[in-house]
């Protein structure tokens, strides 16, 4: 007979001095067992959307037996779960356990919670400078999410505190997660209205979604009517119609309040307001004294624009017209506040303030909130640990004011607290990704807190980081964030998520100062309409103390070479994570040096040896002759070389390069940044995938109008249309038909110099054709064809930045466009995909192979063979 499974009898949160006593006359069927929990919250608690499974944040411990009549004495803080297993094999019934409950028996002690009584003393007195004599002051508090472990122990040491000075208490709804079972929710849910009936203040509970159990499709959902018994047990007595899970009370004969219910599970559409609520709302809000004030309280917004979660708020349109038809005859609606966002926000766009109240549980999850709310930093042990307001409703100056316990600002209906707070707060707001945080981050942060007495950090989201083209974000969002708080400097953490939201910014916060890196000179310029707009300067290099993410290296580049690409891979480069340019190699210090100035280097050097000191990456822009031997040093020197094409005119040469960098262990690549462009990627998926059948035949063509004084037409030996634009090419032909072909010729005309200003090269394979048109002094369209057995794919020009192409089959009707994103000039992805090859982050290596630069060297050295025999035929 197999073991019977342990059941949980009772669950409790313990701390020191705290005793179970087990009756000695406990039927020896049952053997029982105490389940111990170290409470400690983890990080995605607090800061990402997750709850834990079985309502405990900590993680299982020891587990010990326990015998009839013992007394077990706690010495710390656990979480303890009484199990009981029956002996026989079977199953305990609801009487089994009801029995066990019974001679088990806790003595608890009220656990004495550090708070931070001056923080609290000065709510106090705020609320005493405040208070008028017809004011009504109460304690409203959402979304506790309770758990074993979390902080409620600290919300009600702080609502104790606080008691004097409260007329009431409301709970917006939420109470639970509502993941466990009927019995264990309703003994969480009873534990804390024994501390709610503790402070002997009138109780008014509002019912929200959690609170029906049904979470992650929880079987055990309870009834509209076993929620009513349950959380509102104490609201009854002040209930105008007992019984009801929607009902109104009076705050001392000056406002009424109606609380109404915004969820049921029953319904199709969960989120709303039942038809009965709203007929019965209509009879007694039209009952409402016109000189008597109303408070509207639901724990889900009445409007879609105010909710992250639901697509529809079933007659949420109609409670709206019903309440706005009212406040156009007699304006007497205060206000209507909720909670289930987690977030504040005061929306003041229709005819009354709609007040949404941040969450009492220890989180700030920032996805899921509607547009504008604000989400406050939560740190666990500190006073951002809790949050509810203390309301102020002051009836005759038409003026609530909710002051902050906690995390998070006070905020009023009529602003009067934030505009005494902005007239002597300086208030500061800069931005960034943060990621990989390092020294250059640190420093920033800190100057920028001394510009004032208050520091708002965006940081950016993913989505809007690929968006503007910054990619091969290493560390997640939660992660950034946490970084900046972990500095101490920011006072607020927003998230930057669109375009435009800086100006937003500025305005919602009352920003004085708007501060970036000096980098970012003059692009900001336009923020001086609203603030004043300070650039800092920027550190220089990467600090050995930058944060580093396990086994990710910084990329330290030095660029070899000062050409037109340098400058552009420079300017790329701040669009790739984990990469600074240090410095720059020319063995003319002169350019260098220029280069240098021009974008804000560490260094220049005319001495190699010197750059391999100071860097781990080298970027070869060069000319093309001389990339061979800069890469090959590089590599023996132990750096990680990029190299702009073409890698090598020699196969040889190539060879050797790749078989040095797998004896280093380094990374060497070739930058011919189409290879790693979004669109001409999923291209080449698309076409390998089958869409076009067996491809036969590919024509790719890139061709410009040069002026002839320049590099690509004055290098006798490396110059002509061919190795400057034959890379790109020779690419999707290598890449669609392979590197092994069965013949090669060649045609170009040539300028004065020997230098072909204009090649094609014919190529057949096996089973199929290919051509490459490149052209310096001739203009063609820039087109890439590829044709297959069932159809072909013509990309628009220029093919070599693919943001558009479309797949053509002989009945037109199934044509299929496709639109990808080109950022910036496109070197962002060949460094992106350089630094995570490196790191082992992503592998893009696959995207162009050693072998795949191997034949392409190949054939750059048949060419030039070729070419040198024309010229001596020539002559």
């Amino acid at each position: 007979m197999s073991e019977a499974k342990r059941q949980l009898i009772d669950r409790r949160e313990v701390y020191p001095g705290d005793e179970l006593h087990i009756e000695p006359n406990l039927s020896p069927a049952c053997e029982l067992a105490l389940q111990y929990y170290n409470l400690l919250p983890k990080g995605e608690w607090i800061h990402n959307y997750t709850y834990a499974s079985d309502g405990i944040w900590g993680e299982k411990d020891k587990l010990h037996l326990v015998q009839a009549g013992a007394v077990v004495k706690f010495s710390r803080r656990v979480g303890v779960d009484l199990l009981a297993r029956s002996l026989s094999g079977g199953t305990l019934c609801e009487n089994d356990i009801s029995y066990l409950r019974q001679h088990c028996h806790w003595q608890l002690h009220s656990p004495i919670q550090e708070i931070d009584k001056q923080k609290v003393q000065r709510i106090i007195a705020q609320v005493e400078s405040i208070r008028q004599p017809s004011d009504i002051v109460l304690a409203v508090l959402t979304d506790t999410h309770y758990t074993l472990g979390g902080n409620w122990p600290s919300l009600l040491a702080n609502l104790h505190e606080l008691r004097a000075s409260l007329d009431g208490l409301i709970h917006l709804g939420d109470f639970t997660d509502g993941l466990l079972p009927k019995r264990e929710t309703t003994a969480y849910v009873n534990n804390m209205l024994q501390g709610f009936a503790e402070l002997q203040k009138p109780f008014y509970a509002v019912l929200g979604n959690h609170d029906a159990n049904y979470f992650h499709i929880n079987p055990e959902t309870m009834s509209m009517s076993e929620q009513v018994t349950l959380y509102q047990q104490l609201t009854e007595p002040y209930k105008r119609e007992p019984g009801q899970p929607y009902y109104s009370f009076d705050l001392q004969d000056q406002v009424r309040c109606f609380v109404l219910v915004s969820f049921d599970a029953a319904e199709k559409h969960r989120y709303g307001f039942d038809d009965g609520q709203i007929v019965w709302l209509k009879k007694e809000i039209d009952r409402v004294a016109a000189n008597k004030k109303i408070i509207v309280l639901s724990h889900i917004a009445p409007i879609l624009r105010l909710d992250a979660w639901t697509k529809v708020i079933r007659n949420g349109d109609m409670l709206m017209t019903l309440l706005e038809e009212h406040q156009k005859r007699y304006g007497n609606i205060l206000a209507y506040i909720h909670g289930h966002t987690h977030a504040d926000y005061i929306f003041r766009e229709r005819g009354f303030p709609i007040v949404s109240i941040g969450c009492a549980k220890c989180e700030d999850m920032l996805v899921h909130k509607p547009k504008g709310f604000f989400t406050p930093r939560r740190q666990w042990g500190t006073y951002t640990e809790i949050l509810f307001d203390i309301m102020v409703v002051s009836p005759t100056r038409n003026d609530i004011y909710f002051l902050r316990v906690g995390a998070g600002e006070s905020r009023s209906l009529s602003g009067k607290l934030a505009k005494e707070e902005r007239a002597v707060m300086k208030k500061v707001i800069t931005y960034g990704s943060f990621d990989l945080f390092h020294e250059g981050h640190y420093r920033l942060l800190q100057r920028a807190k001394a510009l004032g007495d208050y520091l708002i950090v965006g940081v950016t989201s993913e989505h809007f980081d690929e968006n503007r083209g910054k990619l091969n974000i290493v560390d997640s969002l939660m992660e950034r964030i946490h970084n900046v708080e972990k500095t101490g400097f920011a006072d607020e953490i927003i998230i930057e998520d669109h375009v435009g939201q800086k100006v937003e910014d500025i305005q919602k916060y009352h920003v004085d100062i708007f501060t970036l890196g000096s980098d970012w000179t003059g692009k900001f310029d336009y923020l001086q309409e609203y603030c004043q707009v300070v650039y800092l300067e920027r550190t220089n290099g990467i600090s050995s103390t930058m944060k580093r993410a396990e086994n990710y290296e910084l990329l330290r580049f030095g660029v070899i070479g000062c050409g037109r690409i340098a400058g552009r891979f420079v300017d790329e480069s701040y669009s790739v994570s984990g990469v600074n340019v240090e410095g720059v190699y020319n063995p003319h210090i002169d350019s260098a040096q220029k280069f240098q100035r021009e974008f804000d280097l560490a260094f220049a050097t005319a001495d190699l040896a010197e750059l391999w000191q100071k860097v781990n990456a080298v970027y070869i822009a060069s000319p093309h002759g001389t990339h061979y031997e800069y890469a090959k040093k590089s590599l023996e020197n132990g750096k990680h070389v990029l190299c702009e094409k073409p890698l090598c005119l020699k196969k040889q040469e190539a060879e050797e390069l790749f078989a040095l960098a797998r004896e280093k262990g380094l990374l060497l690549m070739e930058a011919i940044k189409t290879a790693y462009s979004p669109g001409f990627t999923r291209l080449i998926s698309m076409v390998k995938s089958g869409v076009i059948g067996e491809v036969r035949d590919v024509e790719a063509c890139f061709t410009r109008i040069t002026p002839s004084n320049l590099r690509e037409l004055t290098d006798t030996n490396f110059g002509g249309s061919f190795t400057e634009l034959g890379s790109y090419t020779l690419l999707p032909i290598v890449k669609l038909l392979g590197t092994k072909f069965n013949d090669i010729r060649f045609e170009s005309f040539f300028a004065e110099n020997g230098l072909d200003v204009y090649t094609k090269v014919y190529i057949k394979y096996h089973n199929a054709l290919a051509t490459s048109k490149t052209g310096l002094k001739i203009k063609s369209d820039g087109q890439l064809l590829i044709s297959g057995t069932n159809g072909y794919i013509r990309v628009t020009p220029p093919w070599w930045k693919t943001t558009e192409f479309e797949i053509c089959y002989e009945d037109y009707t199934q044509n299929e466009k496709v639109f990808t994103k080109y950022q910036g000039v496109g070197l962002r992805y060949e460094l992106s995909d350089f630094v995570s090859t490196i790191n082992g982050y992503r592998n893009g290596g696959f995207k162009l192979t050693a072998e795949e630069s191997i034949a392409m060297a190949d054939i750059m050295e048949r060419y030039l063979a070729w070419r040198k025999k024309q010229a001596q035929a020539e002559k």
